[in-house]
């Protein structure tokens, strides 16, 4: 008889990843969820949303790299980044109310002084790394011109070395408050830091802009710098609990001592 570690192969793995991931916030509210694999091509198919597809502007293949039983991709800082085609279900405001929603990335962040874009759709919100090494997540309403945001209170000490970097916007008061409602994690842990409310905010939009993950502006500005190996977008209030226990799958998954 065979043993059951030898059929564990690499496919049932990453299978079984994805479905953790999933399941740590609600398989429904998963959005986006992007893990190179073996074959990494030009174009990928989201492992959470079979009709999203998204489109890597630079080649993939010498760019892909082993990462314990999967795969990670690094990224220069001037050209790489991905795009999807716009979907109503990556927007999180109408204009008039949000929903909550989080995003998890595991990165390893290049120290640069330069923004590095983790997950961003243009005119609605943006994730990343500013210049200053510190986790920044905005929120835009394009209408009023007001972008609260928060922003890390110290610099990241994880640059040049693996870490799960993920956020929560709540949308508990919203509005004026909005920006009350975000909480910043860093390996499953929440880090300190100060919100900038933004007086005439209402909501986000939903626009047109394309959701890019590694860039801001569809890839026109604030590139990533590093190497990424998971982008995980829920359309839910994750709480402390789910940043845990995403961040305990990706350590056993990748092997990366977060």
């Amino acid at each position: 008889m065979t043993s059951p570690v030898l059929m564990d192969t690499a496919l049932q793995q990453r299978r079984r990843l994805l479905a953790n991931l999933t399941g740590a916030v609600g398989s429904s509210n998963a959005r986006v969820l992007w893990t190179p694999t073996a074959t990494e091509g030009l174009t990928v198919t989201d492992a959470a949303v079979n009709s999203r597809v998204w489109t890597h502007a630079t080649a993939p293949g010498p760019r892909l790299r082993a990462l314990g039983k999967g795969f990670a991709l690094s990224w220069n800082g001037t050209t790489d980044f991905m795009t999807a085609p716009d979907a109503a279900d990556l927007s999180f405001g109408d204009g008039a109310v949000d929903v909550p929603f989080s995003v998890f990335v595991l990165a390893n962040i290049t120290d640069t002084a330069a923004v590095r874009a983790l997950f961003a759709k243009q005119n609605e919100y943006a994730y990343s790394i500013d210049n200053n090494d510190k986790a920044q997540m905005q929120l835009v309403d394009s209408s009023a011109a007001a972008v609260p945001s928060r922003l890390q209170d110290s610099a990241t000490a994880r640059q040049g070395t693996w870490a799960l970097y993920s956020m929560t916007y709540s949308k508990a008061t919203g509005g004026a408050t909005a920006a009350n409602d975000i909480t910043l994690y860093e390996n499953g842990a929440v880090v300190a830091s100060t919100a900038t409310n933004a007086a005439g905010y209402v909501a986000m939009e939903n626009l047109t802009n394309v959701p890019t993950i590694g860039a801001l502006a569809g890839g026109t500005s604030g590139w990533a710098s590093g190497v990424l190996a998971m982008v995980y977008v829920v359309q839910a209030n994750a709480l402390i609990a789910a940043h845990a226990a995403v961040t305990q799958f990706c350590r056993n998954f990748y092997g990366v001592p977060l």
